[in-house]
């Protein structure tokens, strides 16, 4: 018996020829250069913006969700631009990564200035063991949540968020198994492979959520680093002489870091209480 040529069904319907083009998604353009909790902020504005006012429509409903994933998106830059930025300008956080490896392509095509995001291509922000391990690593710093409450109770309600997003980026906005575990099976139970439908209040919840770690996380490091470049004998006490350097740190974490007055306030408080 002649074998017959495989059956094409076409029960899919009309389809379109259609290759990957990666000219139509890049655009030579000049980036403004934002601290990264500054960025962070604009993210944020951004997102509500789009979110808008809050309906009854699917349509709503997804901007909602997509709304959930790039908040969270926003707080994984913050992290990485943070680490990248103070491995640029603090000694003792760049000496930590020196024996970091880079992929050959990063090192031909980056520049110097980009060099060391390149260092997390393989990381990610969305657990609270990522943040403190891939933080404590890069940059030589003990991240130690359980000394301070506000950023540990701010990294385990991040998570919880995590898991949401996993669900609305994976699952297709319904709540699997494995994430309703992790948030508490006898309290979402219920829920198991049902729609994830937020409403503007339980959105602004995750935003406020990202916001916390956001600013928590900002302060707690930027004190760490203080602390260590004080153990490193590199201040003298002087704004006049300590300015370049301050600055440089204070560029990195103010959410105004053209705001002069305000770095002369925050040296000052600094000095009197390293007794400089």
């Amino acid at each position: 018996m002649k074998k017959s040529p495989t059956f094409k069904s076409l029960i899919s319907g009309p389809r379109t020829s259609s290759r990957f083009d990666s000219s139509v998604y890049f655009k030579e353009s000049d980036i403004e250069e934002l601290s990264p909790i500054k960025k962070f902020t604009a993210q944020r504005v951004l997102l509500t913006t789009i979110l808008g006012a809050e309906e009854d429509t699917q349509e709503w409903n997804m901007k909602a969700n997509l709304s959930i994933i790039g908040i969270v998106s926003s707080t994984e830059s913050f992290f990485r631009a943070t680490i990248r930025k103070t491995l640029i300008v603090d000694n003792n956080s760049r000496r930590q990564s020196y024996k970091s490896k880079l992929s050959y392509g990063a090192v031909l095509y980056h520049a110097p200035e980009l060099l060391p995001e390149a260092l997390l291509e393989d990381c990610n922000f969305i657990s609270k063991k990522n943040i403190i391990e891939y933080s404590s690593n890069f940059l030589g710093i003990k991240i130690s949540p359980q000394n301070s409450p506000a950023l540990n109770s701010a990294l385990d309600e991040f998570e919880k968020v995590c898991h949401l997003r996993h669900c609305v980026s994976h699952r297709s906005g319904h709540l699997g198994s494995k994430n309703a575990i992790e948030l508490g099976l006898e309290e979402f139970s219920a829920y198991l492979e049902k729609p994830i439908s937020p409403t503007l209040d339980a959105v602004n919840n995750v935003f406020n959520i990202c916001q916390n770690l956001v600013l928590e996380f900002n302060d707690y490091l930027f004190e760490c680093i203080l602390d260590q470049s004080v153990e490193s004998g590199v201040w003298t006490g002087d704004l006049r002489k300590d300015k370049k350097s301050f600055r440089s740190l204070f560029n990195i974490f103010s959410p105004t870091p053209d705001n002069d007055s305000e770095l002369k306030k925050l040296y000052e408080a600094f000095r009197k209480h390293f007794a400089l």
